[in-house]
């Protein structure tokens, strides 16, 4: 966002992150980094509007909340995308198996089963959203969808994916604008596009120019990663993201500070595993830095 990395500090990040992946996760880095995009964050407070229906359906709904907030994503989105075949129109059930699919996929180790279920968390996101246009619940999980499932898309799919999160988080924010997650969405939008070189962004916005590629910065970038910090301390994903902002952008420091409280706070989402241990990836490369 405002500071522009040695690039020495940028490229050896850059090993790090391949050198701790699976063959097969960092060639999706690889071809994700082409385009920039990069959704992120899991959302926001625990605390959704509860719908006041009763009966079997209040019964469905809890069960299916009860297994997700065990850490049972799974077993939520299989009792959901039962419900929903009954109630196709029933919106927190559509949102709530989109926010499920998210953490299964997040979960998962076999790329065909990640882009499959991804692409079900999309789809219940996108009736979410038919049901109740201006649902933020729906619309941020759809975001969230399209953007973790452009890691397993080709460029070209990744630089469309990216403009679909840019123009949902928009969106989000014209009817929440306290809202986090699209903060950080957009921060981390920002940083993935600003990581590219210069050719690369170059190719990027000339071949696939959008204003998701073309506005990107490293100012936009941290901007909208410590509003989301300031809107919602207590959620790690903000406190990872802008601490690899600082880290690519040499500011080791701050970003450890960032990194080590991502590490301190509670996990809100069965997939904040995987950003837990991002952070902690990221810390133990912040601090050998430092040591030099």
């Amino acid at each position: 966002m405002r500071h522009y990395v040695s690039f020495p500090v940028g490229l050896q990040y850059a090993r790090f992150r391949k050198a701790m992946s699976h063959p097969r996760s960092a060639h999706r880095r690889r071809s994700l980094a082409v385009v920039g995009v990069l959704l992120t964050a899991l959302p926001l407070g625990a605390g959704w509007p509860p719908s006041r229906e009763g009966g079997e359906v209040r019964t469905t709904l809890e069960e299916a909340d009860s297994a997700y907030w065990a850490g049972e994503p799974d077993r939520s989105l299989a009792l959901l995308e039962d419900f929903v075949r009954t109630d196709p129109d029933h919106y927190e059930a559509r949102w709530k198996a989109s926010r499920a699919a998210v953490s299964v996929a997040l979960l998962g180790e076999n790329r065909d089963g990640q882009r499959e279920t991804f692409d079900r968390g999309v789809a219940h996101g996108s009736e979410a959203a038919r049901i109740e246009p201006n649902g933020v619940d729906g619309l941020y999980w759809l975001s969230v969808a399209i953007g973790r499932r452009s890691f397993l898309l080709s460029a070209r799919g990744s630089a469309r994916a990216g403009q679909e999160v840019y123009d949902l988080s928009h969106r989000i924010l014209g009817l929440d604008p306290m809202n986090a997650g699209a903060h950080d969405a957009l921060g981390m939008l920002a940083y993935r596009v600003m990581r590219l070189s210069g050719f690369e962004r170059f190719v990027a916005r000339t071949l696939l120019g959008n204003p998701a590629l073309e506005s990107a910065s490293w100012e936009i970038a941290e901007q909208h990663l410590k509003r989301a910090v300031e809107l919602d301390p207590s959620w790690l994903v903000p406190h990872l993201d802008l601490g690899r902002t600082y880290l690519y952008t040499d500011r080791l420091d701050l970003a450890e500070a960032e990194l080590q409280r991502a590490i301190e706070l509670p996990l809100r989402h069965p997939g904040d595993r995987k950003f837990r241990q991002e952070a902690l990836d990221a810390l133990g490369y912040a601090r050998s830095l430092t040591k030099r």
